[in-house]
C-alpha cells in the first residue's frame, strides 16, 4: 500500500533495512524501581495465562490432525523457559 500510494512521500515513515542477527542482550535494561511494578506484574500474569492457554489450545489441535498425544506439562515448561531465554535477546516465543 505504501509504494501503491507513494506515502513515504507524504510522510509516512518506513522501515528500509531490517539487520540479520540476533537481537541484542537486553537484560541490563530492567529496572525493578518503578512505582507501577505491581500493576505490571499483575497484566504480565493475566497474558501469561492467556498465552499459555491459547499455545496449549492451538498444540492440541495439531496433535488432534496429526494424531500425536499431546503433554499440557511438557509444552507448559517448552514454552516458559523459551519465554525466559527469549526475553534476554528481546524474543517473543511463538506458538
Amino acid at each position: 500500500m505504501v509504494f501503491i500510494t507513494k506515502a513515504d512521500e507524504h510522510g509516512v515513515k518506513t522501515v528500509r533495512h531490517i539487520k540479520g542477527g540476533l537481537n541484542p542482550i537486553s537484560m541490563h535494561d530492567l529496572e525493578f524501581t518503578n512505582p507501577h511494578i505491581g500493576e505490571v506484574a499483575k497484566i504480565g500474569l493475566i497474558v501469561a495465562v492467556v498465552a499459555l492457554t491459547e499455545a496449549i489450545a492451538v498444540g492440541r489441535s495439531f496433535a488432534g490432525i496429526k494424531g500425536y498425544r499431546l503433554d499440557g506439562n511438557k509444552e507448559m515448561v517448552a514454552i516458559g523457559f523459551m519465554n525466559v531465554l527469549g526475553s534476554f535477546t528481546s524474543c517473543y516465543t511463538a506458538t
